[in-house]
């Protein structure tokens, strides 16, 4: 298993100072053995009053048991109870904040071992989502806004003609509907509203940056760019896992042209301050268009789908009504074309017609 872990990440040094502070008193040198940042958190947890300084090492005064709070599935502090009402009222489970308006937001189909909620109301003042059981045919699945701004390019590198970078970003994110998702065909029942704030994720991210020829070589043939590169978003995060020791819930992928002046894809870890998964994309990124290009030839259909470029993109919108995403369909075709040049292959003519082609009755 190809795992990834970023034991600089002061998001994961804090939980773990303030665990071992708890089994002992932490000398500098014990604190300096957790890396550069480790004595400017201990002294952050000092002005918290979580840790007091005896003499010879930082002793823990906090309250409870620290080491319970270290989640080994999600990193964040702020989490969602899950309460069954249907069970007396019984938690059954948790999810980190990101993950809790992404899954247990209200008219949700929440699933727990076997069994599906429905999510009756999301209290955001006590951090808890009351569900209760349903026997309903369909799940749901939240559809987010997402913009990225990028602070600062750390790495770059190059793919054949293509630009590579990685770097720190802020992605805002915005769940604002939901689709609901018949079990076993797929297939889309309906949609709902999602009232939730936006949330800002500070974090890593790699982003791949295309040649003007090949978005132009796309255009040569009537398609859409934004539509292939809209493909190839959502195959590099779904290939990622195999290269990575990670789900899909912790990648992110989204398709941006404000930062670099051209459409490019982004993939960002979906964890505070990053935890490796991007990074990782970095280093790995040909193998993983490779198999990303082998997952769409392998895929049966022929204009594209949720199984191998994704679902289309609706066509609202609540951060950026002028976005040119909103309403894009991915297109298979197109992907290949932009993977073909970005991997340096002989070019690929594509073989189904254009969406507006077939309008016209070409």
């Amino acid at each position: 298993e190809n795992a990834v872990i970023d034991p600089g990440n002061p998001h994961i040094l804090l939980g773990q100072l303030r665990a071992a502070a708890f089994e002992k008193p932490l000398s500098p040198t014990d604190v300096e053995d957790f890396g550069e940042f480790g004595p400017g958190l201990m002294h952050i947890l000092s002005d918290n009053e979580e840790v007091v300084w005896d003499g010879y090492g930082w002793r823990w005064k906090g309250r409870g048991f620290p080491a319970a709070q270290v989640n080994l599935r999600n990193m964040s502090d702020n989490t969602f109870s899950i309460v069954d009402l249907s069970a007396g009222n019984k938690v059954i489970g948790s999810l980190d904040e990101p993950s809790a308006f992404q899954q247990i937001y209200e008219q949700a189909i929440y699933m727990h071992e076997g069994e599906t909620y429905f999510v009756r109301k999301m209290d955001l003042q006590q951090r808890v989502s009351f569900v209760e059981k349903a026997d309903v045919d369909y799940y749901t699945q939240s559809i987010t806004e997402i913009k990225v701004q990028v602070h600062e390019s750390s790495e770059e590198g190059r793919l054949n003609d293509s630009n590579l970078v990685h770097g720190d970003v802020a992605v805002n994110i915005k769940p604002y509907m939901f689709r609901k998702i018949k079990f076993g065909s797929r297939d889309s029942i309906g949609y709902g509203k999602i009232d939730l704030p936006p949330q800002i994720l500070e974090t890593t991210a790699t982003w791949l940056i295309p040649t003007v020829q090949a978005l132009n070589n796309v255009r040569k043939y009537g398609r859409e760019p934004l539509e292939g590169l809209l493909g190839m978003a959502n195959i590099i995060a779904e290939v990622l896992p195999v290269f990575v020791m990670c789900d899909t819930s912790d990648i992110g992928s989204v398709v941006d042209v404000t930062n670099t002046g051209l459409p490019s894809v982004f993939i960002y870890d979906k964890y505070p301050g990053g935890l490796g998964f991007s990074r990782r994309a970095f280093d790995h990124m040909e193998e993983i268009l490779q198999a990303g290009l082998e997952m769409i030839n392998g895929c049966t259909c022929e204009i594209g789908c949720p199984s191998c470029v994704g679902s289309p993109i609706p066509p609202f919108s609540q951060l950026d009504p002028d976005s040119t995403a909103r309403g894009r369909i991915p297109d298979k075709e197109a992907a290949k074309m932009i993977l073909h040049e970005i991997l340096g292959l002989p070019a690929y003519i594509p073989q189904i017609p254009a969406a507006s082609e077939i309008a016209m009755g070409g």
